[in-house]
């Protein structure tokens, strides 16, 4: 109910915040959103000069948002071997990938097909379909424990919404992926000559939640396809680019401080067992686990099988180590109002054990915390700019993608008139997408 109360709270300040910039600001609004216009901005940005790099980027979007699809239409009328040769490259990448995370082989090969042939746009569609399927079966069996799709507030925790993202680390990625989005749309908008009016943030109430780009739309609308995608692809592409290098640092950094944090973690570091689930894995699709409140809350997890944990990944490397052996279970030795004792822990028939660690120290040093913060914030950067930009490729308006896809997918209904191609396209993913997202929402009532 707390949420239901903040949420409330929130919904009054927006009201009365959107109220102010209106009148204070002359902000275009509309119910508690509001739009900020910088013509000075955009004037500024119209001196600038960009190189040929940013063609390359928003050609290598349409291949990454629309796979096959996207190459053919880039190289109409080229040599076709080159352009196979990009789409077994898209194949084989995508399937080592997926394969290497840890899937299964069919599931590989399925899933790198996908890719292949439609990009992030079909395989986003193709996962959320694979996910309705399994959340409407948990729903069916009343062991549902979250909703497939929901907004994206750092610091806000969402009821049936497992991942809380931390509010400063969230933040800042958020305005760094829109503005990196935005800013390459502005970037391919000036290269196709199109003239930008407006700059803009855009508000809900009080938050940001994204970035404008206002250009002249006569012009705009009278650009030829492949000018007209590879501004859309830029914004997209730009974010997986920028999630990439990020990633690469994240790594990077880990490793640079990894001595450090491994100290601190044997010095100061326990692990705590903050309670037990009834059914396993992130929504539970994990199967009913069977340690469901064999374990008390804030329980010490200080032993597995005789090996010391200090940290999750030590936690993890023992986990991993009794599962290669076809172990049944664990032996934990746990402490609780300062008496240890021995539990023994049992994997079901999908090897999750069902229970919530949380690592907590009992000292935290000022570099420890700083570093902390560093590697959280990376990782953040990392993960949700891939997602605006995969996300960001679906095949529906409002998103990018759903301008393209209409063009690049028409070929594949070659036996319906021309006319009538993209049309067809635009009302069945609109429908699809509609209905997945409905079905997503289940759980809620669960």
């Amino acid at each position: 109910m707390q949420f239901y109360y903040y949420l409330i709270l929130f919904f009054v300040v927006s009201v009365i915040v959107t109220y102010f910039l209106k009148k204070k600001y002359n902000a275009k609004t509309y119910l508690i959103f509001s739009i900020f216009k910088s013509e000075k901005l955009a004037k500024k940005f119209d001196k600038l000069k960009f190189g040929k790099s940013w063609d390359f980027l928003a050609d290598l979007g349409i291949v990454l948002g629309f796979g096959a699809c996207g190459a053919i239409f880039l190289r109409k009328g080229k040599r076709k071997l080159v352009t196979a040769l990009i789409i077994l490259l898209l194949y084989v990448c995508f399937f080592g990938i997926y394969f290497f995370a840890g899937k299964t082989l069919l599931e590989s090969l399925l899933v790198a097909g996908v890719f292949a042939i439609f990009g992030f746009a079909g395989l986003v569609v193709y996962l959320l379909i694979e996910q309705t399927i399994m959340l409407f079966k948990l729903f069916i069996q009343g062991q549902s424990k979250c909703v497939g799709v929901a907004p994206v507030i750092p610091g806000v925790k969402i009821p049936k919404v497992p991942i809380t993202i931390p509010f400063f680390e969230g933040w800042i990625a958020l305005i760094v992926g829109m503005v990196i989005h935005e800013l390459s749309h502005a970037v391919l908008m000036k290269k196709a000559k199109v003239k930008i009016k407006a700059f803009g943030p855009l508000l809900l109430g009080f938050l940001p939640i994204g970035a404008f780009v206002e250009p002249n739309e006569a012009k705009l609308k009278s650009l030829d396809a492949k000018s007209k995608f590879r501004l859309y692809a830029a914004g997209p592409s730009s974010n997986i680019v920028f999630s990439v290098a990020v990633f690469i640092l994240y790594i990077l950094f880990g490793f640079l401080t990894s001595s450090y944090v491994v100290s601190v973690s044997q010095n100061y570091g326990e692990i705590i067992i903050t309670g037990t689930e009834q059914y396993g894995g992130i929504c539970g699709e994990g199967g009913e686990a069977l340690n469901y409140n064999a374990v008390e809350e804030n329980t010490k997890l200080l032993a597995v099988d005789n090996v010391t944990i200090v940290g999750l990944t030590d936690f993890k490397k023992q986990i991993n180590s009794a599962l290669k052996k076809n172990e049944k279970s664990i032996t934990a030795l746990l402490e609780k109002d300062g008496a240890q004792f021995e539990k023994e822990l049992y994997f079901n028939d999908k090897n999750y054990l069902g229970i919530n660690l949380e690592q907590r120290y009992s000292e935290t040093p000022f570099r420890f915390k700083a570093i902390s913060f560093v590697s959280s914030l990376l990782y953040w950067l990392f993960l949700l700019n891939l997602l605006i930009g995969i996300f960001n490729f679906l095949p529906v308006v409002p998103f990018d993608g759903g301008v393209m896809a209409p063009g690049l997918f028409s070929p594949l209904l070659f036996f319906v008139k021309k006319e009538k191609r993209e049309k067809i396209i635009m009302k069945f993913f609109i429908a699809l997408i509609v209905i997945l997202l409905v079905l997503n929402l289940l759980p809620i009532f669960g």
